[in-house]
């Protein structure tokens, strides 16, 4: 298990001490009293949206999460609309090379997103990031690449149709994007 130290020495260097760490399974060691900000990064989309699932409080208003999915970050969207979460802003950022989401989110209802912003999020062509058109660039290599993979096999009519409708959407707003 990660240890929290690094997170101290962070919090220590820029002279922050309200901050309480907490090491545990998830958010399992923490009251819901307690917090009223909720920062989890670094875990895969699927991790994520597990620890929520298990921690339902972490989804309520008044109470904010900033989450930071690695990887599978379509999972964790599609978990917003079912844990009731409503997206309030989201940036990109670049690590060692790799482009990243960040999502602001607190509770309430959204509009349903469309196919292609379950990989993109929906705010990131509003706010013209200098990284949105290769983050777009990235996640339509994914789905294209996922897709021939599907067609070549035969397998798994419906998830090729759904990974072509995400990669119709992310092509539709790169040419609006470069335009």
């Amino acid at each position: 298990m990660p240890s929290p130290f690094r997170a101290q020495a962070n919090a220590r260097a820029v002279e922050e001490e309200r901050i309480r760490f907490v090491l545990c399974d998830g958010l399992a060691g923490v009251k819901s009293k307690e917090v009223d900000t909720v920062v989890i990064a670094g875990l895969g989309g699927e991790n994520i949206a597990d620890i929520l699932r298990r921690s339902p409080w972490a989804c309520e208003s008044p109470r904010t999460l900033i989450l930071q999915p690695m990887s599978r970050t379509e999972i964790l969207c599609r978990s917003f609309f079912e844990l009731g979460l409503t997206l309030q802003n989201e940036c990109l950022v670049e690590d060692a090379g790799r482009i990243y989401p960040i999502f602001l989110l607190s509770g309430g209802t959204m509009e349903p997103w469309k196919s292609g912003e379950y990989y993109t999020g929906p705010f990131a062509l509003l706010h013209g990031s200098p990284l949105l058109s290769r983050f777009l660039a990235e996640q339509q290599r994914r789905l294209s690449s996922a897709v021939r993979g599907l067609e070549i096999s035969g397998r798994d009519e419906e998830r090729r149709m759904t990974l072509s409708a995400a990669l119709s959407d992310i092509e539709t707003e790169m040419a609006h994007y470069s335009a």
